[in-house]
């Protein structure tokens, strides 16, 4: 228990005082360190990450404290979001694992841009990517909330920005993966590892379009409710330009097609979402196109039997 003799009064006031240092001397993202000197009352905080700190530092060695102390700042925002991982969900759980994957994303965009080995930079966009991938998966928590089997969306507006943010997500892992895969491949002197990361990024992939073909369908009932298709049909085109961009089996591609076919119908089947195809949405409106033609030809054919 407590001291009787504890001021509760002058502890507040510490705390307070120490938050209000806190939020003083941490007023932007870095690794910091806050230490005190025997004897000394007073509490300092130094940001790790502030160059000024190695103006006498040989350039590499300085570049090298940085990449530390970013890579620490990384290492801890992991670290808490597997607690949070580890815990039952729930709104706060998800917002602050929200915020720790954001901020492993900004510093992870930091090391790449402060590495120059090539391994090294390979291995922080593994990272990247899961990253990306966790903090999609983040974002449809959000639409499910409490129902963890994710067998029902919720009704609230929400679902429909979380959804595209998600969506959002699985596309930006579709170009970090891609854009990968064409890094190793030029610059790998191992073939037999370069098929294996290849082969792995690939399966990472195709893993996503699933994802997004799911989400899509539901997406697109969602708005389907609201009769406002506009953002959905963007996201369908982003979807075909990026599938084409992959490298598929001929069994993929098809489940692909049949798969934009069945949106493309669904469309043509409600005059609203029809409306809002338009050229600007360039893939699906072509798609669009080509079924009207095969629709008319076969009614054409139809009226020609009768």
């Amino acid at each position: 228990g407590y001291s009787s003799t504890l001021d509760l009064g002058e502890l507040h006031s510490k705390i307070t005082s120490f938050l209000e240092l806190l939020l003083e001397g941490c007023s932007e993202s870095g690794t910091y360190w806050i230490y005190k000197h025997d004897g000394d009352p007073t509490v300092s905080v130094v940001n790790l990450e502030n160059p000024e700190l190695y103006e006498t530092v040989p350039k590499e060695d300085r570049l090298q404290h940085v990449i530390r102390y970013k890579s620490l700042r990384m290492e801890e925002c992991h670290k808490y979001i597997n607690i949070i991982n580890q815990n039952p969900y729930s709104d706060s759980n998800n917002t602050t694992q929200q915020f720790l994957i954001i901020q492993a994303i900004i510093v992870l965009h930091e090391l790449i841009d402060c590495t120059e080995k090539k391994p090294v930079v390979h291995y922080y966009r593994n990272l990247l990517i899961d990253d990306y991938l966790q903090l999609a998966e983040n974002q449809i928590d959000f639409c499910y909330a409490s129902n963890q089997d994710r067998k029902q969306l919720q009704t609230s507006d929400l679902v429909l920005t979380h959804l595209q943010k998600a969506l959002d997500l699985y596309h930006t892992v579709l170009i970090l993966s891609t854009k990968e895969m064409e890094s190793i491949t030029k610059t790998s002197l191992h073939p037999e590892s370069v098929v294996s990361q290849v082969g792995e990024y690939s399966r990472i992939q195709h893993e996503v379009i699933k994802k997004i073909q799911l989400y899509l369908k539901q997406l697109i009932l969602f708005c389907h409710k609201k009769d406002d298709y506009s953002t959905v049909l963007r996201d369908l085109n982003t979807y075909i330009h990026y599938c084409k961009s992959i490298p598929s089996t001929p069994e993929e591609e098809s489940e692909m097609n049949n798969f934009v076919g069945e949106m493309i119908l669904f469309c043509a089947k409600s005059g609203n979402s029809v409306k809002s195809l338009s050229p600007e949405i360039n893939l699906l409106w072509s798609r669009y196109q080509s079924f009207l033609q095969v629709l008319d030809f076969e009614m054409n054919e139809l009226k020609g039997k009768g």
